[in-house]
């Protein structure tokens, strides 16, 4: 009788213990009731508290390591998660939306060069600019 107790005792203690724990103190309370006390403690300690949530790590656009959802500057590089980042710019030549990295205008194949605030501008290359119309082929330089 008073081994059964002690069983009783020791899962009431393992499913306490699970439950602080963040996971189902009922379920491991069972567990141990059925398999040992002594063998789900073991398990308990191995597995031991769960970790945070993959949603509360976000990744640095600067340098791609993962931080703290609630990181503010990163710890790698100092790059600032309060300000905005931008993905995208305005091609000079004919105004449409391009990813920032891009050397090349996708629709008018404008080169574009980096200047030293970040704003790109637009580098001519040495053949003229073609234009398709209705009465022909015409090149604007």
């Amino acid at each position: 009788m008073e081994i059964f107790v002690g069983w009783l005792l020791f899962s009431a203690v393992v499913g306490v213990i699970a439950a602080s724990w963040g996971r189902s103190g009922f379920s491991w309370f069972l567990m141990a009731m059925l398999l040992s006390p002594l063998l789900m403690v073991i398990v308990l300690l191995a597995k031991g508290k769960p970790g945070p949530e993959r949603d509360e790590f976000k990744r640095c656009p600067s340098c791609k390591k993962v931080v703290s959802e609630t990181a503010v500057i990163c710890s790698a590089c100092n790059f600032d998660f309060s300000r905005p980042v931008e993905l995208e710019k305005v091609c000079p030549r004919c105004a449409e939306t391009i990813k920032k990295a891009a050397k090349v205008c996708r629709f008018c194949s404008a080169e574009l060069t980096a200047t030293s605030n970040g704003d790109s501008t637009e580098q001519m290359s040495g053949e003229p600019l073609s234009i398709y119309s209705a009465s022909g082929k015409i090149q604007v330089k």
